[in-house]
């Protein structure tokens, strides 16, 4: 938190508010005959011009008592913040009601350009003000609003005030590492809120698939219920509306369609630099699961799902978390003509166990999900599903689009599987993890720096004692010391008679688990793409990415194959990106046409003056600029 920051604002903003007023602010003063007692008696010409208003609405006096209330609740003390939340809601509700006001409309340019800023000023005072919870234990956010007649409502239940433990200003943010940072100026004021669903409440239908904390874009609008006419505005709290930026862009107020304020990026960002991921990265590669984490396996959404729209999950490699992605994310996401047909997943998985065994856990968790949101598979969109996996994250992909038969449990095995031994729930382990069929979900798949035969940095010295310290105390060992135990050492093949059954162990060069899937026969009706990274210069290239050696990354009968300058961690980089982007618009240009489906939204009060609007961005997202050197990581601005 930038309680330094926030402070230096807020002296700077008290400062300014003692100076003498525009040239508009003061023009109307002179008019309504107020401008000697403005600034000596502030509340009183507040109340003398609120009367004359609710008699008799006009524009200026208006976006006056707007501004007035701005600058009364920069100067209040600091002991009395509750006074000052109150001149920064009517600030707010001024603002608004002089862009939404019937009898105004058509709105001068020059006038909704005031409103707006106005009304952005006193809402980001409102939300400074909710600092005043650290200042009380038994307060939170909310508790600053609520009693001075600000009532939260969000657009959408993502954003669900009751599982919101913060918010703050993205603007409060200095964002480092990401390529391109997506935000519109308009009518609003972006947020990062912190999204937490504590472990002792039982989560709604619709967060199974969300982390249990997440830091998520918003935009806070303020919107009076009643008119200005008679003051019946000030009759009932006034809403701070929490809209969801990736949904609607524009609302028409005052006879003007006015565009909505976002940030998209800054979130990510403060996401990957807050959570727990850095910490149980490590823990998922040497037990094989996330103790002591609030943290959860599987496809993880960080936007709301959407019904009609096709998934497209991404999948991380070893060592590694969803986290990797967000600045792949970042662009797709904010691509207007991908993202208007693609909803995009991450992948989470604890990296220590062996490869068939994650890809079966895959498998399950694909099923899981439709069944979830479409249990009646009436959804096309599902059917269309794109898998994108990294390093060990297409290994993970490739069976998906693979049949076993037989073979997978003959290699392991030296008897058949029905005469293997082993408990009930075991037992069901074993058949769902050897015996599969390809996912008719998945209908295309890019494999990126994805060792297929191999790595030889596993089978180094390096690797070897990496894969000492690795799974020794996951459920996949504990289950194949089980079946030893309940069967014999001669249970197993001598290629599979390993101390450490791991990903590390999988990934070693022509590796047996890795010669199986290798074999296996692709779904010959799913086309698949690979992207691969050579090291060295245009003049000497060497055709390794320091990891995979391009032998290992290759696939025959690859749809397309892109060889980039780079290194194994190379995936973030734009020219990834923009082959990813050239492959999802290939895989719209050859599914049949569908219509898609209405997505549901949440009931959330909007006054009857504004009307939303749904229309789309035209343009398409600035260039993808080349990546900084620095990590990702947000920070909050220091004064």
């Amino acid at each position: 938190r930038a309680h330094l920051l926030v402070a230096a604002t807020d002296r700077l903003e008290q400062l300014s508010a003692r100076r003498p007023p525009d040239p508009f602010l003061a023009s109307r003063l002179d008019r309504e005959g107020v401008a000697r007692h403005a600034w000596l008696q502030p509340d009183h010409v507040i109340a003398d011009l609120e009367a004359r208003n609710d008699a008799l609405p006009e524009i200026n006096r208006t976006l006056a008592l707007a501004e007035l209330n701005l600058r009364a609740g920069r100067t209040t003390p600091e002991w009395a913040r509750d006074r000052a939340i109150i001149h920064y809601r009517d600030a707010a509700a001024y603002a608004s009601l002089a862009l939404s006001e019937p009898s105004f409309a058509p709105l001068q340019p020059l006038l909704a350009d005031r409103a707006i800023h106005l009304h952005n000023q006193a809402v980001a005072q409102l939300v400074h003000m909710t600092w005043i919870a650290d200042l009380h234990p038994n307060r939170d956010w909310a508790d600053a609003l609520e009693p001075c007649g600000v009532h939260l409502i969000a657009t959408d239940p993502f954003l669900d005030p009751s599982r919101i433990t913060d918010i703050s200003l993205a603007a409060d943010y200095r964002v480092i590492g990401m390529q391109h940072r997506y935000s519109t100026d308009g009518l609003g004021v972006p947020l990062v809120v912190h999204r937490d669903i504590p472990d002792d409440q039982p989560r709604h239908p619709e967060e199974r698939y969300y982390p249990k904390q997440t830091w998520a874009p918003a935009t806070a609008i303020a919107s009076p219920a009643g008119t200005l006419a008679g003051g019946h505005w000030r009759n009932q709290p006034i809403s701070l509306l929490l809209r969801y930026p990736f949904q609607k862009n524009s609302l028409d107020l005052g006879g003007l369609t006015i565009p909505l304020a976002s940030d998209l990026t800054t979130s990510l960002a403060v996401h990957a630099g807050h959570s727990d991921l850095k910490k149980v990265i490590r823990a998922g590669l040497l037990t094989g699961q996330f103790m002591g984490s609030s943290l959860e396996s599987g496809i993880v959404m960080l936007q709301p799902y959407e019904p009609g729209k096709i998934p497209v999950l991404l999948i991380h490699g070893l060592n590694d978390s969803y986290a990797t992605w967000f600045q792949v994310l970042n662009h797709l996401r904010n691509d207007p003509s991908l993202a208007s047909r693609y909803q995009f997943w991450l992948y989470f998985y604890p990296t220590g166990n062996p490869v068939i065994t994650s890809a079966g856990v895959l498998r399950k968790n694909l099923a899981d999900a439709r069944s979830h949101f479409d249990p009646n598979h009436t959804d096309p969109a599902w059917d269309q599903t794109v898998l994108i996996g990294h390093s060990m994250g297409g290994l993970l992909a490739r069976p998906m689009i693979q049949s076993s038969g037989d073979s997978l449990e003959k290699a392991i095995f030296t008897r058949p599987l029905e005469q293997v031994r082993a408990g009930p729930k075991l037992q069901e382990f074993l058949y769902q993890t050897l015996r599969f069929h390809p996912v008719p979900e998945v209908r295309r798949v890019v494999f990126i720096a994805t060792p297929h035969r191999g790595s030889h940095v596993a089978s180094q010295l390096l690797g070897r004692v990496v894969n000492l310290f690795v799974g020794t105390t996951a459920p996949i060992a504990q289950a194949a010391q089980q079946i030893r135990a309940d069967n014999g050492r001669d249970v197993f093949q001598p290629s599979f008679r390993l101390r450490h059954l791991t990903s590390v162990a999988n990934l070693r060069f022509n590796s047996p688990a890795l010669q199986l899937l290798d074999q296996l026969p692709f779904n010959p009706t799913v086309p698949y793409h690979t992207i691969c990274f050579r090291m060295g210069t245009e003049r000497v290239s060497v055709p390794t990415d320091g990891v995979v050696p391009y032998d290992s990354a290759h696939l025959d009968g690859a749809a397309s194959e892109l060889i980039l300058p780079g290194t194994h961690l190379s995936h973030q980089d734009p020219a990834v990106t923009t082959e990813l982007k050239r492959i999802l618009f290939v895989h719209l240009a050859s599914i049949p046409p569908f219509a898609p489906l209405a997505s549901p939204q949440a009931a959330a009060f909007v006054p009857p003056s504004i009307t939303p609007s749904f229309e789309p961005p035209s343009d398409l997202p600035p260039p993808l600029l080349p990546p900084p050197a620095n990590p990702l990581e947000a920070t909050l601005e220091s004064p």
